[in-house]
């Protein structure tokens, strides 16, 4: 007797509970006669005690690992059981069924190499990434001055968090950079290369820790600035008219930055031991700045910052004659009241 596939003959689900095929066993015997016999053949079986789900399994031989089932949207799900004894399902559906197989095959090579994991529950995964979760902890681990960790502090905080905060780290792409430069003011040229050379230096960063594939900062020139105004230093004769004009007190503290080439901080964090007016020399170890927690006295600004600078004998009189003397040792008169930083 010959079994024919349900598959050519389709009975939708909500006819009879039990579908046959009446069958011939003398279908291929010659005519039909009195004496041939007729056999109810049982083909497949519908509970009629199981709700209808709209899915079926897919017909054909018992797979030895998973479930594929097809679904009323004409799409196959593949399902599991793994060696925690837990149905998993694929996180999405497939288009056909060499699709679910596939997948199939590729969670039971890991099984065999025992390399399979549990798979994390869409709740339980953890969140993207964000530029602004990336950037505070990029500010918290770099070792920075005083002062340059503030002004980062301020940049971040004015015009890079308020708009790339929340957006995930990875969707940081060079038209979101592009959007962004954008806003920024037209009239600051300095505020936008420094914030545009802040974001550049995180997000190359985070190429080195292999969060982002590549820095999506690629605007050229935005990283540096002319300045608006050209500064004119003061001539001999002007210089020589301020000390003049200035309290006798304070005419070292404009020698020494007018000859010496020392920054503000340096001058006045300047000791008489790091003075040698008998060999014409300043040792520079020092300085001050001031951030938005205060005044902070630490070394100066890069290591080329602490060096010896040579004194020329105009200023070493100047300094030698009416340079205070202070009881902390501070070489200017900033000791007598507060820092002048």
């Amino acid at each position: 007797m010959k079994l024919y596939s349900s598959a050519f003959f389709p009975v939708s689900r909500d006819q009879a509970t039990c579908r046959f095929i009446w069958s011939f066993d003398d279908l291929y015997r010659g005519p039909l006669s009195d004496t041939r016999t007729h056999e109810w053949t049982r083909i497949r079986h519908v509970s009629d005690t199981k709700p209808d789900t709209g899915s079926y399994e897919v017909p054909g031989r018992k797979r030895g690992f998973g479930q594929i089932t097809r679904l009323p949207s004409k799409r196959y799900r593949a399902r599991y059981t793994g060696p925690d004894g837990a149905l998993h399902n694929a996180p999405t559906t497939f288009d056909t069924r060499g699709d679910a197989e596939a997948w199939l095959v590729g969670q039971r090579h890991l099984i065999s190499a025992e390399k399979w994991q549990p798979p994390i529950k869409l709740r339980e995964q953890p969140k993207a990434l964000t530029f602004g979760t990336y950037a505070e902890r990029w500010l918290d681990i770099r070792e920075l001055k005083p002062s340059t960790r503030s002004h980062y502090r301020r940049v971040l905080d004015k015009h890079l968090l308020p708009t790339l905060a929340d957006l995930p780290l990875t969707s940081v792409t060079s038209a979101a950079v592009k959007e962004w430069y954008a806003t920024m003011p037209k009239d600051r040229p300095t505020q936008r290369a420094h914030a545009y050379g802040l974001l550049r230096a995180i997000l190359t960063t985070a190429v080195d820790d292999e969060k982002i594939a590549a820095n999506p900062c690629h605007i050229r020139g935005a990283g540096s600035t002319k300045r608006a105004h050209k500064i004119e230093p003061a001539t001999l004769v002007e210089l020589a008219t301020i000390a003049e004009n200035m309290p006798p007190k304070y005419r070292p503290m404009l020698m020494l930055s007018a000859w010496c080439a020392l920054r503000f901080g340096e001058v006045v964090e300047l000791r008489r031991k790091d003075v040698d007016l008998k060999n014409g020399v300043i040792r520079v170890r020092r300085g001050v700045a001031r951030t938005d927690a205060g005044r902070v006295i630490g070394t100066p600004k890069s290591d080329a910052g602490v060096r010896d600078v040579s004194i020329p004998p105009t200023s070493c009189r100047c300094f030698a004659t009416t340079s205070p003397r202070c009881p902390s040792g501070a070489a200017m008169p900033s000791c007598s009241r507060r820092r002048m930083a």
